[in-house]
């Protein structure tokens, strides 16, 4: 089962609607028992990677990256 596949059918919801609720869709696989044929090792990685990168532009920027509550991001700019 894959994203594409959830988009494609139309009595599912969408995989944002999955990654809103459950945090990813991989996590919700975990779930409900199911084992994808391939590895996903990859998105946890590439979402590491997303966030060293948005930290990194902030700081390159000026801004200082707060974190905050549930997974809520904020900037300040600093002097």
């Amino acid at each position: 089962m894959s994203g594409i596949l959830i988009t494609e059918t139309d009595e599912m919801p969408s995989p944002a609607g999955y990654r809103h609720r459950f945090g990813s869709l991989v996590r919700a696989y975990e779930l409900i028992g199911y084992t994808p044929d391939r590895g996903y090792g990859f998105i946890e990685i590439n979402g590491a990677l997303r966030q060293m990168h948005r930290y990194r532009v902030a700081r390159h920027r000026g801004f200082e990256p707060l974190t905050y509550g549930s997974g809520g991001r904020r900037s300040i700019q600093l002097s």
